[in-house]
């Protein structure tokens, strides 16, 4: 009822795999997943935006992945919706960075990024990269 209503929506996808999911975000993400497919074939209007966390999400099989299922989503939302233009869905790149470490310091708080860092120039272009050979629309940012 709510994509009726809506004009966009910013969806984030962090991975594909429900335990690894689980692992960085603290729950696994089949009910994520079956959500945004939903919305899709809704006919609504979706930014996918990927939070790019090297050492998380940044290698070619888990890119990959989440590029084949944007496609999925898209053909469901051309296929099966009858207000559905026939655009490709937009993929945001938001590239980690431990800015907030800074904010940390200063509460004395200590900060704690574990595995987590800023993905690299090549993996940024990979990414891209794979999501346009997929026929998609990618951005960095956004």
């Amino acid at each position: 009822e709510v994509a009726k209503h809506t004009d966009l929506f910013l969806y984030d996808l962090k991975l594909m795999d429900p335990v690894q999911h689980k692992k960085w975000t603290g729950k696994d993400n089949r009910l994520i997943l079956k959500n945004l497919k939903l919305l899709a074939e809704s006919g609504a209007n979706i930014n996918i935006r990927i939070p790019f966390i090297k050492n998380v999400n940044t290698g070619a099989e888990e890119v990959t992945k989440m590029a084949e299922f944007v496609v999925a989503l898209q053909a469901t939302k051309i296929s099966e919706s009858e207000f559905a233009a026939p655009e490709k869905l937009l993929v945001n790149l938001l590239l980690y960075h431990n800015i907030a470490s800074g904010k940390y310091k200063k509460l004395e708080i200590e900060y704690n990024e574990g595995e987590m860092g800023e993905p690299t120039q090549a993996e940024i272009q990979r990414a891209i990269d794979i999501f346009s050979a997929a026929g998609l629309k990618v951005e960095v940012g956004g």
